[in-house]
């Protein structure tokens, strides 16, 4: 069984895979599609506001991040890692629960990378992607010790 999917122009017919008893997700892998990573970067970049930095949680958003950078003209942008890495310093921490990975997940980011001027994002963002929520509460905190804010409702 598939679900058909119409995003940036294209169409995809994504497999389904249960989650539970009573539901099914479509199962939206963007890893080795050029042709849908590159549109989808230019229709994120004509609707996203103006941002300094782009932040992407690891490993399915890297192709998108990236691709959205070179359009965009950047020479960066920063991850947020499943596990922590040697190289990282002030490692920042935050527990996500998403729909595709059992139990608790924690995510990781650099000290370093998590200190933008303005990070901008949307609360129905981060009720949509459980991984967004727990990456933006992460800037958040880096950015505002001691202050952790609601952003799921």
């Amino acid at each position: 069984m598939t679900y058909e999917m119409h995003v940036a122009g294209l169409t995809r017919q994504l497999p389904l895979c249960p989650i539970s008893d009573k539901l099914m997700i479509g199962a939206f892998v963007i890893f080795g599609d050029v042709e849908l990573t590159c549109a989808c970067a230019a229709g994120l970049l004509k609707i996203a506001p103006e941002f300094d930095y782009m932040v992407a949680p690891e490993a399915k958003a890297i192709p998108l991040v990236h691709e959205m950078a070179r359009q965009s003209g950047r020479n960066e942008y920063f991850l947020v890692r499943k596990a922590p890495k040697l190289y990282m310093d002030g490692v920042f921490e935050a527990v996500d629960r998403s729909i595709t990975t059992e139990g608790e997940q924690k995510l990781y980011m650099d000290g370093a990378d998590a200190s933008p001027d303005r990070v901008a994002s949307t609360a129905r963002a981060a009720q949509a992607f459980p991984s967004s929520a727990a990456s933006i509460r992460m800037i958040w905190f880096s950015l505002r010790p001691g202050y952790l804010p609601d952003i799921t409702r």
